[in-house]
């Protein structure tokens, strides 16, 4: 149960896929979700091919399903609803391909199998979307996709093509961009797209780095925040200031309003080429109190909302509701900012780290938790050539802030916060890939758990030269408490305060305040982030030289290109270790310290009979819900 014993109930969804191999280990599309209407037959799954095929086979017809009138009102509470940005170059917080997908407003070229609460979705197998099948070519440099026909945009803007995909892709990575969506793409995925004709688009691909699970960065619903299609048209006809707070999208929900940190509300389209709803309004309300939230669901100004892992015992027992887990757990972790100690950034306007140090980059007295890679007496290639370092390589400007970022990481008492302040509903975490090697995995490193040991810490701060402590602001946000707890950060910082005498400032200030100080590198601060991610994926992109958003560091080439590796290489087991290789470097030089999990739970009421959300941690599928 997932933890919390007999109180709760938990539906467990039946999945039924037929899936075509694409590619052995490389992509498959497939047909799988319980829709609204009678689903059509399927043939049983051919087995995997001696010589794997080059093309996703196609779905279904076009034809749209028959039309129906649906029925009522589905009213949801979700923690944060961010103002729509439609245009993907200025979509930071990832709003088309995050809640826009979620909520069916917008689709993606394909999106997520469906599979049961809890269960992660293939990495290498996708369902047609918008684009109804596929062809990668045999030297891997490029993918053709074929756009379905007959998709139409909402509120009378025509159909949607070929042209609206490759628009969609390339402006999120062009130059300048801060795409959430973007950002997240694999590098030999930036290459650019191209029409081929009308239906047709191209993904080219840089030689060499094809990645194996490319679907999961590129499509739409099932994957949180990545990528829902946007219209050319309508955006070069009504311009870029109204386009970007006019939702036009192609899903069964037509947008009727959208008002960042308060409502959008959706309407039925009941023509949709591919699945009508059963709930003709849907409103989605921003309630970001866990306390409201719980009112709302308990008094039924609700039917399905997000509630605190802490809470869903009671609530479960006083609205006989269903408690549903969704998503990956969130490895709540400490980004000790500031160690940026790249050398050169491949894709930044100005490559030259050297020359152009990163602004947060700020190894000094009043920073005891960064280290200087390039002072006097660090020998760079020798120090980052293993772990631990060779004897001699590593100087003083390294080592002190190594040992303090140790200390404020020993100071910690995961289990006493696992138990007090998460009531027992978490888990012990220390890797920011917790998700990939929790603490028992055959996988994990015992060198990567880290001791409670006020005693050592308080030895190590004094080896740092800080044994009277110093100050620091820790940048916690209140904006997302049921991903990142602020009670758990404010029992971290208590713990720094008592064991290491540090004058903790806890900034709680909103996510989208402070977000951008990590696209320009100015952040300099330790901050409280984390996600889960499923085995074999890669954190390189967050930790590495990149003109994006980032966890407040960049390691060295040399750590981050086995990491990259992941985004071509097609084998899962060689992804898992190079992500082990990775994570040594990340625990010997503690650039980051895990604490505990935040698991995701969604409440629905009883008269919500059916309800077939994707995989992922946030709200989605609403066309699939039925309430009597």
């Amino acid at each position: 149960m997932i933890g919390l014993g007999e109180k709760l109930s938990f539906r467990y969804l039946l999945a039924f896929a037929v899936c075509g191999m694409l590619l052995v280990g490389l992509g498959c599309a497939s047909q799988s979700e319980p829709e609204a209407q009678a689903p059509a037959p399927t043939a049983p799954a051919a087995a995997a091919p001696a010589v794997a095929p080059t093309t996703a086979p196609a779905s279904a017809p076009t034809t749209a399903p028959p039309s129906k009138q649906p029925e009522g009102e589905l009213v949801v509470g979700v923690p944060l609803l961010h103002p729509l940005v439609q245009l993907q170059e200025k979509d930071a917080n990832g709003t088309v391909g995050g809640p826009g997908t979620d909520f069916q407003i917008y689709e993606g070229i394909f999106r997520a199998q469906f599979t049961e609460p809890g269960v992660i979705p293939s990495q290498e197998e996708y369902e047609p979307e918008i684009a109804e099948s596929w062809e990668i070519a045999p030297d891997f440099n490029s993918a053709t996709l074929n756009i379905r026909k007959g998709i139409m945009w909402h509120n009378d803007w025509g159909e949607l093509k070929a042209e609206d995909v490759v628009f969609t892709f390339n402006n999120s990575f062009k130059v300048g961009s801060v795409s959430n969506a973007g950002e997240q793409l694999s590098p030999g995925h930036r290459e650019g797209w191209e029409v081929i004709d009308e239906y047709i688009a191209k993904m080219n691909v840089v030689p060499g780095e094809f990645s194996p699970t490319w679907g999961t960065l590129h499509g739409g619903l099932g994957w949180d925040s990545t990528f829902g299609m946007t219209c050319k048209h309508c955006f070069e006809e009504i311009g870029e200031s109204a386009f970007i707070s006019t939702p036009i999208g192609t899903g069964p929900y037509v947008a009727k309003k959208w008002v960042g940190n308060d409502e959008v509300e959706g309407e039925a389209q009941i023509d949709h080429w591919r699945i009508v709803p059963n709930i003709k309004t849907l409103r989605v309300f921003e309630m970001p109190e866990d306390a409201t939230r719980e009112a709302a669901i308990r008094t039924g100004e609700v039917a399905i909302t997000k509630i605190s892992v802490k809470k869903v015992a009671g609530i479960i027992d006083d609205t006989n509701g269903v408690a549903v887990p969704m998503g990956l757990p969130n490895p709540n972790t400490i980004y000790f900012s500031g160690n940026y100690w790249a050398k050169v950034c491949p894709e930044c306007e100005e490559m030259d780290l050297l020359k152009e140090p990163r602004p947060g980059f700020l190894p000094d007295d009043e920073h005891p938790w960064i280290g200087n890679p390039f002072a006097d007496g660090c020998d760079y290639d020798a120090m980052f050539s293993s772990v631990p370092p060779p004897d001699g390589s590593v100087c003083p400007e390294m080592e002190g802030p190594r040992k303090v970022r140790w200390a404020m990481s020993m100071a910690i008492d995961r289990q006493a916060i696992v138990d007090n302040v998460m009531d027992g509903f978490s888990d012990v975490a220390y890797t920011a890939m917790h998700t990939q090697f929790p603490p028992g995995d055959p996988n994990f490193q015992e060198e990567w758990t880290v001791p409670f040991d006020p005693a050592m810490a308080r030895e190590y701060l004094a080896e740092a030269g800080f044994s009277d402590g110093f100050s620091v602001v820790f940048w916690a946000t209140e904006s997302v408490p049921n991903t990142w707890d602020p009670e758990l950060a404010d029992a971290v910082a208590e713990m720094w305060r008592e064991h290491l005498n540090l004058d903790v400032t806890v900034d709680k200030s909103p996510y989208a305040s402070r977000r951008p100080e990590t696209v320009t590198k100015e952040m300099d601060v330790p901050w409280l982030h984390g996600w889960g991610m499923p085995p074999g994926g890669t954190k390189a992109p967050f930790f590495c030289p990149t003109p994006g958003h980032l966890g407040g560091a960049e390691l060295p080439a040399v750590v981050c290109d086995v990491n990259y590796e992941n985004d071509i290489e097609p084998n899962v087991d060689k992804r898992i270790e190079n992500s082990i290789y990775f994570q040594n470097y990340m625990a010997y030089w503690h650039i980051n310290a895990a604490v505990a999990t935040v698991k995701s739970f969604w409440v629905q009421l009883p008269e919500v009979k059916e309800w077939h959300p994707y995989w992922g941690s946030s709200f989605n599928n609403p066309a699939t819900v039925v309430i009597e």
